[in-house]
């Protein structure tokens, strides 16, 4: 009885997974992922995404859990490389972030009066600070 109680939660889990990758995506593709995918892509997934949502309330109503599992495994594999996109380019603006610290503090550094500093020539100092600003100009045009 355990274990039929159990299948039944899981195919109505993956059911309403499906259900929410349906919306969550059909949003995401009109709004905040549109960059992420071909634009000639993006019909095609919507189509599939709406497909989906008419299966679920028609034909996928009763369905079992493997055939959800399925028709969720078709789904991502349109969507996850437009996910993994997305995500690369939110790391890529936090590394740029940090990287921008890392001059700053470098330049502040080079630009100390404190005497632990003091044996680093005139010169040298110049050199490090022109090149904090090729590195300045460098991510500023990446």
């Amino acid at each position: 009885m355990m274990n039929q109680d159990r299948i039944i939660i899981e195919t109505y889990e993956r059911k309403n997974e499906l259900e929410s990758m349906c919306y969550q995506w059909k949003d995401k593709l009109a709004k905040s992922h549109q960059d992420f995918c071909k634009a000639e892509d993006i019909p095609a997934i919507m189509q599939l995404l709406e497909q989906t949502s008419n299966w679920l309330y028609d034909e996928g109503q009763n369905a079992n859990r493997g055939t959800y599992v399925d028709r969720i495994n078709a789904v991502k594999e349109k969507i996850d490389p437009i996910q993994k996109r997305y995500e690369n380019l939110e790391r890529l603006s936090e590394e740029m972030n940090n990287f921008a610290g890392c001059l700053k503090h470098n330049f502040d550094y080079v630009n100390s009066l404190d005497q632990k500093y003091a044996h680093i020539s005139p010169e040298d100092r110049q050199e490090v600070i022109n090149l904090i600003e090729r590195m300045r100009v460098w991510a500023a045009n990446a």
